[in-house]
């Protein structure tokens, strides 16, 4: 094969990877955070999982599983999300919290920035707001009863702030 030919094959290639479609089915949280590391958070967000919404809504259910691999995704993709996308995944990590209290407790942010989970909005439940009253009730009563067992002294500052805001909503 030519040089030519070779060069033309590499060129079809690295443009066919770079231009990755929308996924067909949700990847691993271990081929996503590899996508990430390849192609940028905000390319594998909006290119690759909100083009399908199925695919986006069984990213939510992964987060919402409070699994500590699919919060650090999360993590990644709440910094270059949108507010559509951020109240969906903040309403993952809302759930999560229920679930899996330390995994969440240790990514959220005592203050309000842009593109991260702050405690206020994941502890509050703000993004649950569509929810039935009972189902919100009965998060609240779970997330309460999740976050007073967490015994992490590292986290012992971001969880008295998390029952804070679990308290308002008694």
């Amino acid at each position: 094969m030519s040089k030519k030919k070779i060069l033309i094959v590499l060129i079809i290639l690295t443009s066919t990877v770079a231009n990755a479609g929308p996924y067909v089915s949700l990847p691993s949280a271990a081929q996503l955070n590899a996508d990430i590391e390849k192609f940028g958070a905000k390319q594998v967000l909006w290119d690759r999982l909100w083009e399908d919404e199925k695919v986006f809504y069984q990213l939510i259910a992964k987060v919402s599983s409070g699994d500590a691999e699919w919060v650090a995704v999360a993590v990644k993709l709440r910094a270059v999300s949108d507010a559509g996308a951020s109240e969906l995944l903040e309403m993952a990590m809302s759930r999560a919290l229920a679930k899996h209290p330390v995994n969440v407790l240790s990514v959220l942010s005592s203050y309000y920035n842009p593109g991260v989970f702050s405690v206020e909005d994941i502890c509050s439940g703000a993004m649950l707001f569509d929810s039935p009253e009972s189902q919100i009730d009965k998060w609240r009563s779970e997330a309460i009863s999740a976050v007073s067992g967490v015994n992490v002294v590292s986290l012992e500052e971001m969880k008295a702030l998390c029952m804070k805001y679990l308290s308002k909503l008694e």
